[in-house]
């Protein structure tokens, strides 16, 4: 069995066969955690996963990149092609949030005693949230650029405010600016740390495509938290990943597809789809000298205690 703990199912991508996607999927023994990015993307990912008595879940959280009206353009897998994605200031509202999920709680048709069955409803994680240096303007001043990091930051918090009080784990997107592919991951960690002091054992969660260097990955899981790991290391060829995943616990490791996007080999220049996470576990297996099945083994339990499911 294999879990894609962090898909977009619910994007546009999937608007004509999303269903289709998720039973090619589930009747290969593989589910799907359905990530949203933005409130509308936030209520599909939820009605998705109401389809399914088990094996399709959501998170809810506002994408760093959502928290201000920006035009980029990003590499499209399916097409080839560069594409320019708009993007319109999407404001995080605590209480809304909040209240999707206690509404999510209450529609489970079990005693409250129960409802770690499958998290609070169907809704079993914050996110995806964090930090993204990357597509900050590069025609701005120094202070500018510290104001627009400084509003991520603090959005930030309150995702990780909101995982406290709801008793769920964090979805963290991290990546830094082209000129230092490190930087947001050293003030992720310091916003971790000081969440550590405040909340305790209660602040858990998976660094989602984990791109930061072997150092910072020693020093998130230090904390506590899990890495996540993408399509990205069937064809990395600079040997980053095979030497960071050496190094890392299997029982710390959870596998994504990030689907539709960065399909892994043979997939490259398809779209992405939970199915193929199974690639990324091979791929894991291969650089440390196991069996797949050890590798899926290890993540499904992984995923199952991160998150609070049952199989």
């Amino acid at each position: 069995m294999y879990i894609d703990t962090h898909s977009h199912v619910n994007f546009t991508d999937f608007k004509n066969d999303w269903q289709e996607v998720l039973e090619r999927a589930l009747k290969n023994d593989t589910w799907a955690i359905v990530v949203g990015t933005k409130l509308s993307n936030n209520l599909r990912a939820i009605n998705i996963a109401k389809q399914y008595p088990k094996g399709v879940y959501a998170a809810v959280g506002v994408h760093p990149v959502q928290l201000r009206d920006e035009e980029f353009e990003e590499f499209d897998e399916a097409s080839g092609k560069k594409i320019t994605i708009k993007s319109p200031a999407e404001k995080f509202d605590f209480e809304t949030y909040r209240d999707l999920i206690m509404k999510s709680i209450n529609e489970v048709p079990v005693q409250r005693s129960f409802m770690r069955n499958n998290a609070w409803g169907r809704i079993v994680a914050i996110g995806e949230t964090g930090l993204d240096f990357y597509h900050l303007p590069e025609d701005i001043t120094a202070f500018k650029r510290e104001e627009l990091i400084d509003e991520q930051i603090q959005v930030f918090k309150e995702h990780i405010r909101l995982a406290n009080e709801t008793q769920l784990p964090l979805i963290i997107h991290c990546r830094g600016s082209k000129a230092n592919p490190d930087d947001a991951y050293d003030s992720m960690f310091d916003v971790l740390k000081q969440a550590k002091l405040r909340y305790g054992t209660q602040v858990k969660g998976v660094i989602h495509c984990y791109g930061g260097n072997l150092e910072q990955a020693h020093k998130f899981l230090n904390l506590g938290f899990y890495l996540g790991f993408t399509g990205v290391i069937t064809y990395d060829k600079s040997n980053k990943y095979e030497k960071i995943l050496r190094e890392v616990p299997l029982d710390k490791i959870l596998i994504e597809t990030d689907s539709p996007y960065l399909s892994p080999d043979p997939y490259r220049g398809q779209r992405n789809e939970p199915l193929y996470v199974k690639r990324v576990a091979e791929t894991i297996a291969k650089f440390k000298g196991i069996t797949v099945y050890e590798v899926a083994k290890a993540t499904t339990a992984n995923a199952l205690e991160l998150f609070n499911l049952r199989y």
